[in-house]
């Protein structure tokens, strides 16, 4: 019997906590929560957002700081009402100990009283030298009749702690797989765009062998396990659970490929909505086909929507120099395989080497990376120049280039999200 029984599934808890691996992003979360900003937590399915949560819960920092969590998507969205109310009462039940006779605030019904219910927990937190931490998880998932509403809250909160100081001892994490601007495109009222964002990066290659070094293998067996499972996930949280549940006591390197090929081939929970969500839009489905094919397209998620759809499905990321890979090799394997509801396999698919316009494209592409790159190693050399100049006279013709410089470096990077779209835009040319 492992030491450890690993969970391929749901989100870690209390019960499991000895299986969790801390990353870059714990401390980066901590030290934005203790200074009490709103924390961002956008990140594809089953990356670890709910077991940060709650592995945070039970940090010594936090030991005088009321939680509250809701997963979003059980709340009861048929009215505006309907939603307050069940929210209201979740974070009741979990703050039941802090009612008492003359503490009694009442369950919203609407966005006032949500504002009223808010104020009056923290203007409590704030009168015992307390914090208030609310995990809003599965966050895409509002679409109750008045979410907007519900979002400006979050923001206009945020912004009346100068007058209003209780606030300043309440704050929230927003997580969940999302595009903000689906939920509110206004970034005046967008408390997204005031939060500080935490990425949740896959298990390096240490990571996964302290994951692995807890599952009762032997020194020597459980590097070679990790090493090789680290090959096949790239370090994905959910993928290195899944194996490392499926091996067994005995198992090397040879049952990892065999626990890979099991994964394809058996799990239901995590690649059959990556591949649901690729059937359903043939532009993301296409364009996974032309990264498979080799194309080297310069990933921009920030500039172009599908790149982001695809970072936020989990299924595209940067390589080293910056050009759209498939995050890892499982992935790659299910998506090379003829599981996509495109008549062919997607690997099969036309490619397109022989299209003249995309080769056009595409050159245009590279040119404006090449251009994007000077610019910015310019606009970073005037910068230091800036810096180190002490009189004015000669700061100033420095900030006007670099002035300059920064409008032509927007241009080029229109220009390469217009780029982006085309190529996404462009069938092949059949037979060619």
């Amino acid at each position: 019997m492992k030491p450890f029984q690993y969970k391929a599934g749901c989100a870690l808890t209390e019960e499991n906590a000895e299986l969790y691996v801390q990353r870059a992003a714990d401390a980066e979360v901590l030290s934005h929560l203790e200074a009490m900003n709103y924390v961002l937590l956008i990140e594809p399915r089953q990356q670890g957002k709910t077991g940060m949560i709650n592995h945070l819960v039970d940090e010594p920092a936090f030991d005088n700081t009321w939680w509250g969590y809701v997963d979003v998507t059980t709340l009861d969205r048929t009215s505006e009402s309907a939603w307050y109310r069940s929210l209201g009462s979740r974070l009741l039940s979990q703050w039941s100990a802090l009612t008492r006779p003359d503490f009694q605030p009442d369950i919203p019904s609407d966005v006032n009283g949500w504002r009223d219910f808010l104020s009056r927990f923290a203007a409590r937190a704030r009168d015992e030298s307390r914090r208030i931490v609310i995990g809003f998880d599965e966050i895409g998932a509002i679409t109750f009749p008045g979410a907007t509403l519900f979002f400006s809250v979050l923001r206009e909160i945020y912004n009346a702690r100068k007058l209003e100081r209780q606030f300043r001892n309440l704050t929230f994490i927003l997580a969940g797989a999302f595009d903000p601007r689906d939920l509110i495109d206004d970034d005046r009222i967008s408390p997204f765009n005031i939060a500080q964002r935490v990425r949740l990066a896959d298990f390096t290659s240490t990571q996964v062998r302290e994951l692995v070094s807890k599952g009762g293998w032997s020194a020597t067996q459980s590097g070679e396990l990790a090493d090789r499972i680290h090959y096949w996930t790239g370090g994905q949280p959910y993928l290195c659970q899944w194996i490392c549940h499926h091996l067994g006591r005995d198992a090397h390197s040879t049952e990892v490929d065999a626990c890979a090929a099991r994964l394809q081939a058996e799990e239901e929970n995590h690649l059959p909505p990556i591949i649901k969500r690729l059937n359903s839009d043939k532009r993301m489905s296409d364009y996974v086909g032309r990264i498979l094919a080799g194309e080297k397209i310069k990933f921009h998620p920030a500039l172009n929507h599908l790149h982001q759809r695809l970072q936020i499905l989990g299924v595209v990321k940067a390589d080293d120099e910056g050009f759209c890979i498939i995050r890892n090799r499982v992935y790659e394997a299910v998506l090379s395989s003829d599981v996509l509801d495109n008549g062919v396999s997607i690997s099969e698919s036309p490619t397109p080497a022989g299209n003249a316009r995309i080769r056009h494209l595409a050159q245009q592409q590279r040119e404006n990376d090449r251009k994007y790159a000077e610019l910015s190693r310019r606009i970073a050399a005037l910068d230091t120049d800036i810096g180190r100049t002490t009189e004015e006279f000669k700061r100033q013709p420095l900030m006007e280039q670099r002035i300059q410089l920064e409008t032509e470096r927007t241009g080029v990077a229109n220009q390469l999200a217009d780029i982006e779209r085309q190529l996404a835009g462009v069938d092949p040319i059949p037979g060619t």
